[in-house]
């Protein structure tokens, strides 16, 4: 037991031993570990030993295991790391009153945020009372003894038999488009991305969400492509949750992704309630409210757009725009309207056409300038 000279560097690391959902994690500096029994440290007297009392020995660390006096998690607050690129050096004090020269000391190398190599260190704390005297250490993982004895086991190396995450099940494009905007179905590709598994898994299956789940081949394919249904035309978007997952004798872990299918966009355009196909040719009044429309238009449409030249330029998650564009100085004119829809998804995400504009004046001023020349006619027939 010593004071803890260290302790400004000890550090509380709660986050549990988990992988992003379909994103393999990177390297860690430090390690993220919870303060369960994921990675521990179990303390016991050594028979014939007194917790508390320096002046009994007890049968040193090969003789019988006393009575179990604590745990100590490797994520415990006021246990001390220190990165040494490439590994990780724990180090504890056995009773917990501060890590000292570490009577429990270890080199942990992490690969994909998970543990998978520890080297028991013989520090200073090491050779003390304690640690030579009183306690034996045996290190654990998820509740199965990894190292019993530590201090027998000084300088040796343990590749730890981790079982998850072992993969990434990320897929290429998690949000794709139908091949057409008439298709029930979508493909998609996933990219299995293996981190480790010392021990050796056993099985590999993949969950597509949707009903489906076959076991995968080992060694894990690069790729697992699966076709999902989206459904009858009106139905606009599907999500799913992946989930793959490995076996060994440990037990079981994996990665989840959520893949949605998006029905591709179909463009349709109406011009003052009428629709028009692309290509045509629309007259519209000057000074009159000009009226479009993409509402009619078909798939999953998270941005529409509307663009006349010198004259409109809207783009946004709205369907229509209204309002008065052209004047009687753009009579006799053509302009071209491009309408287009979209969305973020992956393949084939977006539609559009194009149409005429052909600005004509309005019919009710032809009907005036007829009614005023007709009564010219009459006056001129009177006087003659």
């Amino acid at each position: 037991m010593r004071s803890p000279v260290l302790a400004g560097l000890a550090a509380l690391l709660p986050t549990a031993c988990l992988l992003s959902l379909g994103l393999v994690a990177p390297l860690l500096a430090a390690p993220t570990l919870s303060e369960d029994s994921c990675c521990q440290f179990d303390v016991y007297l050594q028979e014939g030993a007194i917790e508390g009392d320096p002046r009994v020995n007890g049968a040193g660390v090969d003789g019988p295991y006393g009575a179990f006096v604590r745990s100590i998690s490797i994520g415990l607050s006021g246990v001390i790391y220190n990165d040494h690129n490439g590994f990780v050096r724990f180090a504890a004090d056995d009773v917990m009153v501060g890590p000292g020269d570490g009577d429990i000391t270890a080199d942990i190398t992490f690969s994909g945020g998970m543990p998978i190599r520890i080297v028991p260190v013989h520090s200073l704390g090491a050779d003390t009372q304690s640690a030579r005297w009183r306690y034996i250490f045996d290190f654990k993982m998820n509740g199965q003894v990894i190292v019993s004895r530590w201090q027998t086991h000084y300088g040796e190396t343990f590749d730890l038999p981790w079982i998850g995450p072992l993969f990434s099940a990320a897929a290429a494009a998690p949000r794709v488009n139908t091949p057409t905007p008439t298709a029930t179905k979508a493909n998609v590709d996933f990219t299995l991305t293996h981190l480790h598994t010392v021990d050796g898994a056993e099985s590999a299956t993949f969950d597509f969400g949707d009903g489906i789940h076959p076991a995968l081949p080992l060694p894990l394919p690069a790729t697992v492509s699966h076709e999902y249904t989206l459904g009858a035309p009106s139905v606009k978007s599907r999500t799913f949750t992946a989930y793959a997952s490995m076996t060994n004798g440990l037990g079981g872990a994996g990665s989840q992704i959520t893949v949605t299918v998006l029905r591709q966009p179909d463009v349709a355009l109406r011009i003052d309630g009428q629709t028009v196909l692309d290509g045509a040719t629309v007259e519209v009044e000057a000074g009159r409210l000009l009226q479009l429309s993409l509402a009619n238009s078909l798939g999953y449409i998270e941005q529409a757009s509307f663009a006349i030249g010198g004259k409109l330029d809207q783009a946004g998650a709205g369907l229509s725009y209204s309002g008065i564009l052209f004047g009687d100085s753009d009579l006799g004119q053509t302009y071209p309207l491009t309408a287009g829809v979209s969305n973020t998804g992956a393949g084939i995400n977006a539609d559009s056409m194009t149409v005429n504009l052909s600005v004509v004046p309005e019919p009710a001023t032809l009907g005036l300038l007829g009614f005023a020349a007709f009564g010219l006619l009459g006056r001129l027939r009177r006087q003659g």
